[in-house]
């Protein structure tokens, strides 16, 4: 809805959020088609062999906590609850670009797994989320453009702070400019990197 309202990419936001403010009953009405289109959408990609869902909240971190909890939550997680209804078995994880200070509000929603951005440690994504919760992330993309060995930290910290059920990724997507030897280090890292038992986080 904010890239239809906007026209295209928007560093502020303003019209989508003017719109929610001032007109919020126009705002929920597109909402709700655009709810409506995804539920189908998402669910005749699983009948076409998607074995994974992710529900990417692209623009969360235009939202505060409020506008959150009134303008994405509730539509997300119909999504998810009508995936969960439809195709129980297939796994559906959240993600709310820039969302990881309101992450505590996403722990109720119907899906299998939250992702999180690099913007709050995976020590306190667990200490928030609890030990069974499956967390995706959140090594920022940027430390893809630094040498192998801060890649390599990067990647054994999140491990070692996520202490398992976690899914090893990125905060967001690879960008563009990204060289492939930096994934290729990025992946070998994940592969050689071992949970210390003995650490406590």
């Amino acid at each position: 809805m904010a890239y239809s309202v906007e026209g295209g990419h928007s560093k502020l936001a303003a019209k989508i959020k003017k719109m929610c403010h001032d007109e919020p009953a126009l705002a929920h009405s597109l909402l709700d088609k655009y709810t409506q289109s995804l539920c189908l959408y998402a669910s005749h990609q699983v009948e076409c062999g998607a074995q994974v869902l992710q529900l990417f909240e692209s623009w969360a971190h235009h939202l505060s906590e409020a506008d959150f909890l009134t303008f994405a939550k509730p539509y997300a997680d119909r999504v998810a609850a009508y995936l969960k209804e439809r195709h129980p078995n297939v796994p559906v994880v959240y993600f709310a670009n820039g969302g990881s200070g309101y992450l505590h509000q996403q722990l109720d929603m119907h899906v299998d797994s939250l992702a999180v951005d690099w913007k709050i440690s995976m020590r306190r994504a667990r200490e928030v989320a609890g030990p069974n919760k499956v967390l995706c992330g959140n090594v920022d993309p940027i430390l893809l453009y630094s040498k192998e060995p801060i890649i390599r930290a990067a990647v054994e910290l999140c491990i070692q702070e996520a202490r398992g059920r976690h899914v090893l990724n990125l905060g967001h997507g690879v960008e563009k400019d990204t060289s492939e030897e930096a994934v290729a280090q990025f992946v070998n890292a994940a592969k050689s990197v071992r949970l210390k038992k003995d650490v406590r986080v």
